[in-house]
């Protein structure tokens, strides 16, 4: 209810800072084709995420099919609707899932591994791009910028230090993980 409350008056700010027929007219400068493409991609997305987190959910429980970790999946972005997404879809994931008979301990191995997948591919792509943003960025004398870099090295260091020892550890098939 707070949730609903809070969305309807940051809906309202814009309307009567903007106006409606101005809203009304950027309503119409909405091209289709772009719209249509965002909503077949959002529409793929949901069972690519959770054929993904199944099969990293399946290495460590044979128990969920598709469909259950599919409805799982759609529940938790319900509940990313009210609350604060993370922690409510890796709540609810793991709460559906321990209903089915998983235990919690590889509920939120695979969620925690699928947001590593997720954020992996991220970390090499900005780790092999650094010598180019620093070559782009220090030549310049303004070193404004200069944080950033250092920012993405320390968190490709960081992510990929913690994902390889989570997966050492993983690998073990060490209990207390946690």
């Amino acid at each position: 209810i707070i949730n609903i409350f809070i969305s309807v008056i940051f809906l309202i700010i814009p309307i009567a800072y903007i106006g409606p027929e101005k809203l009304i007219e950027q309503f119409n400068n909405i091209r289709i084709d772009f719209l249509i493409t965002i909503i077949l991609t959002s529409l793929l997305f949901v069972p690519l995420a959770t054929r993904r987190w199944q099969l990293i959910l399946n290495m460590l429980s044979p128990i969920p099919k598709f469909t259950q970790c599919f409805r799982a999946q759609l529940v938790s972005m319900y509940a990313g609707l009210f609350l604060p997404n993370l922690i409510s879809g890796t709540a609810v994931k793991i709460f559906m899932m321990s209903k089915l008979g998983v235990k919690a301990r590889h509920s939120f191995l695979s969620v925690l591994f699928d947001k590593i997948a997720v954020v992996l591919p991220l970390l090499v792509c900005v780790t092999i791009s650094l010598p180019y943003l620093a070559d782009h960025f220090m030549a310049d004398t303004d070193f404004s910028n200069l944080y950033k870099i250092i920012s993405a090295v320390f968190l490709a260091l960081f992510g990929g230090g913690l994902a390889l020892y989570l997966f050492i550890r993983f690998l073990k098939k060490d209990s207390n993980i946690f």
